[in-house]
């Protein structure tokens, strides 16, 4: 591929849109090595943040590893990568020994991918008479891209050096505009770029995501780059039209024409065309002996794995600002009611990959059908262990009329459609087992992290719905509880939910990424150890085999907390074989990557 590369590049350096170079795709792909940057967040805030940049990266990388069988472990992924990442990955100039050279194989057996989304911007006129474009790193400098940009010209004189069997870059770029000009959904494409003349090599493609003097737009429902959410469709067999089981380049190309440029049109009211140059015979994906494979979910989807499974919805990858400040006046009230400090410091955490979250929180009748099916006694504490006095139990918050007597009958009265309460953490996590081993899908309990992370929805405020009334949106302590209890020792809010207890789940409004209940109704198992300080920065739960006490992190709030505690950063002890009437799960799930 080494000489195909060389007389394409010129042709190729001109381009500043989104390009593709296309390979056969294989299922199984041992010696496959794959670039991936989803540059999002960028320094220089003269540039528009690429809304989807993290989505579009890693939906590639789903593809890259589940369609074209490249090993996870070949795959160099860079959310947000710096110049010394992309010169690290690709080389620089007179040396293309970068990780993507070091991971390939010397003999020419290994294909080759890179997806880029994110901003590029074009150089001065060179001696030529082109305009040079250039990847922009998310630490570049908007007056000084040609200096800490990396320059496309470069990136294919360095993959044309390469041992390849193929070559696959995708770029989904999106540009900054000319003298500021800001357009809605679109990050505006620079003039000039120039991408004729690509010659038909065998193996060798490109498709950008517009042509011209267009603009790249964005699907804000998909949550994606319109060229990336499109073109994944294709990829997936849509754009299969003759039902052979490949996906071509030109029938990438007319699939984008008929869905892109149509949705560009009616959503966005402008143009934009896929251009298609190279071999346009180059086969994109293929399809497995039983079809096409369905496209994984994508952030902001929902699904359900069967009949009896929860509503999952996946949230999309990113990072966010955990805890709660100082002068938070809720956390003053809650460290004032508990007497000890449980919501610092603030640290940023970064949820790497996308991941599922029940919609809503387990319901009875789910946990029902778990305990019908499996014969398991749930809600045994330590008070009435199993092979004593065994029995199960229910621990209730405030008096009341009625004896909790466990799940099914926890003092109160509950539909099917209520939130089980009276549930131990392994009770949860042996329902979150009953569901991966009926489904063949990794169910979990959410980590503490993860939680908080979905019920912001990307807020930054105490609550996600801001200071409107309450009572309206969650399920805390309120008037119709005070009037229930008089003598509850919590502060009630004067206004009421209409629920003394919980509440049917969905009740309330959801937050920005359509999940019910995240503060209030019934709070929540995680699955972290209880510990005074904050969970690890990367997402994943604190887990230790001595877990304090024995206890473990419970988010949310509840239907008897007063409104201190139904903040996103409110966070509480509790026993992890105490089966309270305050006290529920939501189930995570792990998506393949």
């Amino acid at each position: 591929m080494g000489t195909v590369h060389r007389k394409v590049l010129a042709a190729l350096a001109a381009s500043v849109l989104s390009l593709a170079c296309t390979h056969a795709a294989a299922a199984g792909n041992e010696f496959g090595v794959a670039v991936i940057v989803g540059n999002k967040e960028y320094a220089d805030d003269r540039f528009r943040d690429v809304s989807y940049a993290h989505n579009d990266a890693e939906a590639f990388k789903r593809f890259v590893t589940g369609e074209l069988g490249f090993d996870a472990n070949r795959v160099i992924y860079l959310p947000d990568a710096t110049k010394t990442d992309m010169e690290g990955a690709f080389g620089v100039k007179g040396n293309e020994k970068g990780q993507l050279w070091q991971w390939m194989r010397q003999d020419g057996s290994s294909d080759v991918v890179v997806f880029y989304s994110g901003h590029g911007m074009e150089g001065s006129i060179s001696d030529t008479g082109r305009r040079p474009g250039y990847l922009l790193p998310v630490d570049a400098d908007k007056d000084r891209a040609e200096l800490n940009g990396y320059p496309i010209e470069l990136l294919y004189e360095n993959l044309g050096k390469l041992p390849s069997k193929s070559v696959t870059v995708y770029l989904d770029a999106c540009f900054s505009g000319v003298a500021g000009e800001s357009v809605a959904d679109a990050s505006p494409v620079y003039r000039g770029a120039d991408i004729s003349g690509v010659s038909g090599e065998p193996g060798f493609v490109v498709l950008t995501a517009a042509s011209g003097n267009q603009f790249a737009s964005w699907d804000r429902e998909a949550r994606h780059g319109l060229f990336t959410e499109h073109l994944l469709d294709g990829l997936y067999g849509k754009a299969d039209k003759d039902g052979d089981g490949r996906v071509t380049a030109r029938e990438a190309k007319l699939y984008l024409d008929d869905e892109m440029t149509w949705a560009a049109r009616s959503k966005h009211r402008r143009e934009q065309d896929a251009g298609l140059h190279g071999d346009v015979s180059a086969v994109l994906s293929l399809s497995s002996a039983g079809g096409w494979s369905s496209r994984p979910p994508k952030a902001g989807d929902s699904f359900q794995d069967c009949p009896e499974c929860p509503e999952m919805v996946v949230i999309p990858a990113g990072s966010y600002l955990m805890g709660s400040p100082p002068d938070d006046p809720g956390r003053e009230a809650a460290l004032r009611m508990t007497e000890e400090e449980f919501e610092g410091p603030v640290r940023e955490v970064t949820i790497a990959t996308s991941f599922a979250i029940g919609r809503y929180e387990v319901t009875v009748g789910e946990f029902g059908q778990f305990v019908h099916e499996t014969g398991y006694r749930a809600g045994v504490s330590y008070r009435h262990p199993v092979g004593s006095a065994g029995r199960e139990d229910c621990i209730a918050r405030v008096a009341k009329d009625v004896e909790p007597e466990g799940w099914r009958n926890p003092g109160f009265g509950q539909s099917t459609r209520h939130p089980v309460v009276c549930v131990t953490w392994d009770d949860a996590q042996a329902y979150a087992s009953w569901l991966s081993a009926e489904t063949g899908k990794q169910y979990r309990l959410p980590s503490e992290s993860e939680w908080e992370y979905a019920a912001r929805a990307g807020t930054n405020t105490a609550r996600y719905w801001g200071d409107v009334d309450q009572c309206r949106l969650a399920n805390g302590a309120d008037a119709s509880l005070k009037v229930r209890y008089p003598d509850s020792p919590w502060p009630a809010r004067e206004c009421s939910d209409g629920h003394a207890y919980t509440a049917p789940v969905g009740k309330f409004a959801a937050n920005g990424w359509r999940l019910h209940d995240m503060l209030g109704n019934v709070a929540e198992w995680t699955g972290d150890c209880w510990n005074v300080g904050y969970t690890p920065q990367d997402g994943s739960a604190w887990e230790d085999e001595n877990c304090y006490r024995e206890k473990r992190v419970v988010r949310g709030g509840g239907w008897y907390l007063p409104l201190p505690f139904l903040r996103t950063a409110a966070r509480l002890p509790g026993e992890e074989n105490d089966p309270t009437d305050i006290v529920g799960f939501r189930v995570a799930r792990t998506l393949a990557p």
